[in-house]
């Protein structure tokens, strides 16, 4: 499994050469540009990509959605999953079915604790001192969004009563800037993924 990693740090909506995106993608980036200018150019971000990672892999079929909004490839060459946290997006790439998430340190309230985490998970947390509470719950959240992925229904109940099986998680902890984000890959069976950093700028410049 291959992660593809952009920082957006500083990109604009007036930055995204909007005739360079999917059908899918240009018309929800110009759904969100003026309203929420951040998702308009993590959406961008993530479809240029995936236009990078079919280029490289020589993928062929278009993207569709199930009937739950996942988007895959369409003749099933590969499977991917997207996901973005802030200024980071997350592409990943695999011959296997999986699901990924990255979501940023941060304290999070008591009321949406409550509704991610199991009764049982709350009671660990509560014991757990300030900085590994924000990591314990983002570990947690992003298994769960992982995992929902990984099923392609996303959260058809409370997060809190998602209890995952049958599946393994591969985790990480990603220092950018002054920020720590957490990174899960939700994955059938065990498997090695690796990094490929990309530059936002080469990929807004690139004749993909």
């Amino acid at each position: 499994m291959i992660i593809y990693l952009a920082n957006i740090t500083g990109v604009s909506v007036a930055d995204i050469p909007a005739e360079k995106l999917s059908g899918r993608a240009q018309a929800k980036f110009e759904r969100l540009k003026v309203g929420a200018p951040l998702k308009a150019v993590q959406t961008a971000v993530a479809d240029l990509i995936l236009t990078y990672a079919k280029k490289v892999e020589n993928i062929v079929s278009d993207i569709a959605e199930n009937e739950h909004g996942k988007p895959y490839f369409a003749a099933w060459e590969k499977q991917f999953s997207i996901s973005h946290s802030d200024n980071i997006v997350a592409v990943s790439l695999s011959d296997n079915n999986h699901g990924i998430d990255i979501e940023r340190l941060r304290h999070m309230d008591e009321k949406t604790v409550r509704a991610v985490l199991s009764p049982y998970s709350y009671l660990e947390y509560l014991k757990a001192d300030d900085a590994e509470k924000d990591k314990m719950f983002a570990r947690i959240f992003t298994e769960k969004e992982s995992y929902v992925k990984y099923l392609g229904t996303g959260f058809e109940c409370r997060p809190s009563e998602i209890i995952p099986q049958n599946v393994s998680f591969l985790t990480k902890y990603l220092f950018r800037d002054a920020d720590i984000y957490c990174l899960t890959v939700c994955v059938e069976k065990q498997e090695t993924f690796t990094f490929e950093p990309l530059s936002v700028k080469d990929l807004l410049a690139s004749n993909l």
